[in-house]
């Protein structure tokens, strides 16, 4: 498990450190924005809703994948599953 991020609130959501830590063009580390999306489907604010809806545009199928099994795993009757459909 040390090539992989546990999610705090679900230990079995997990994310490969190199999906997990990214760098901006100047090499600055941030953190993957959907990391975050698994907690914020769980009581969904209307800056949540808007920030899915903006990373879901740019989201690769393994992204959609991998956000449609975290929100299974912490709340399986979201919305936002039908639009994560690959």
């Amino acid at each position: 498990m040390d090539d992989k991020v546990l999610f705090r609130k679900n230990k079995n959501i997990t994310m490969p450190k190199n999906d997990f830590a990214l760098k901006d063009r100047e090499e600055s580390p941030f953190v993957n924005p959907i990391w975050k999306l698994p907690f914020k489907g769980l009581n969904p604010r209307e800056k949540d809703v808007d920030d899915f809806n903006d990373y879901v545009t740019y989201m690769n199928d393994q992204q959609k994948l991998w956000l449609a099994d975290g929100l299974r795993r912490m709340k399986p009757d979201s919305i936002w599953l039908e639009k994560l459909v690959v």
